[in-house]
């Protein structure tokens, strides 16, 4: 019972959601720039072989996320995924 009202209510809202993420990308990227170059002056540059930006790689992953999760919102599913408590098929030796 517990799954069907989760699924029926994420059934209904999903549209909204999307449309949320879409309207606030920019802040939502805005905040997440700001986190990653704090990240950025907090990691100790010595210790890493490449001085690398987090903020331009960083914004670069939160657009592919952020599309990513709207096209699973907006787009009706192909196929249904595996169920959580079924493990792949092991290799035969």
């Amino acid at each position: 019972m517990r799954r069907w009202l989760r699924e029926s209510i994420f059934k209904l809202v999903r549209q909204d959601v999307a449309l949320f993420l879409q309207e606030h990308e920019e802040e939502l990227i805005a905040v997440f720039r700001d986190e990653l170059n704090r990240l950025d002056d907090e990691i100790p540059e010595e210790n890493l072989f490449i001085d690398i930006k987090m903020e331009p790689l960083g914004e670069v992953l939160l657009h592919s996320a952020l599309r990513a999760i709207t096209r699973f919102l907006t787009a009706r599913p192909t196929a249904k995924p595996a169920p959580a408590d079924s493990a792949p098929p092991r290799p035969v030796k």
